[in-house]
């Protein structure tokens, strides 16, 4: 078993929490040449009708994958050198040991989920402030996903069953109960069109015309 990273947006962490998000979609690379197929995968290669062989980065099934997202670490030097960590709802601690300041905590807070805590930084004195996902330690992470299956398709190739599973949002409430991601209200009658807007509010308006080949990833929250 390996592990990888792997970063989701605020909205997916939250489908990932809630139990709606099993699927996710990210773009081979280098992409095969056009009219190209795929003879098969194996050991997390793809197989094509010549051309080069991409490598799926996020491993094979069994493999594990630790999720980055948007965070703040707290530590008891920017609130009371005495206070005990704040949360015992199961988040990670780390805790550190130094010859001037002796044994302190971090923890992280997540944006996803979270407020915007009121903490000063310790060493600038000045307001903490979010933290870029891809900065995000092992350690920090809160959510451990398992590699359930992993294929190649068309990124229009998504049908009914998979874009719920990819995690977008649904009202339930009338004709166009899905959610549009650019626009950030119920707008759409199916689900492949609320991914579409997804897809495009992440990877740019013109990313969906391109119709890359992706790597699906199916995984279970460990």
């Amino acid at each position: 078993m390996k592990e990888h990273p792997i970063l989701f947006s605020g909205p997916m962490v939250r489908a990932i929490l809630e139990g709606r998000k099993t699927q996710t979609r990210r773009v081979l690379k280098p992409q095969p040449l056009a009219g190209i197929g795929i003879l098969g995968i194996q050991n997390g290669t793809i197989g094509f009708h010549g051309g080069d062989a991409p490598v799926c980065k996020f491993g094979m099934p069994s493999d594990r994958l630790w999720v980055r997202e948007t965070f703040m670490l707290e530590t008891n030097f920017d609130i009371d050198y005495d206070a005990k960590p704040p949360f015992a709802d199961g988040r990670p601690v780390k805790w550190e040991e130094s010859e001037c300041d002796g044994k302190y905590w971090l923890q992280a807070h997540y944006r996803a989920t979270d407020p915007k805590p009121d903490l000063v930084d310790s060493e600038t004195w000045s307001e903490c402030v979010w933290r870029p996902s891809i900065f995000m330690p092992r350690w920090a992470s809160r959510i451990t996903l398992e590699v359930t299956d992993v294929r190649a398709e068309k990124l229009h190739d998504i049908n009914h069953a998979d874009a719920v599973n990819e995690g977008v949002n649904r009202n339930r409430s009338g004709l166009y109960e899905w959610f549009d991601y650019q626009e950030e209200l119920y707008q759409f009658s199916s689900a492949q069109e609320s991914f579409q807007s997804l897809w495009e509010s992440i990877n740019g308006p013109e990313s969906w015309q391109k119709n890359p080949w992706l790597w699906v990833i199916t995984f279970r929250r460990v």
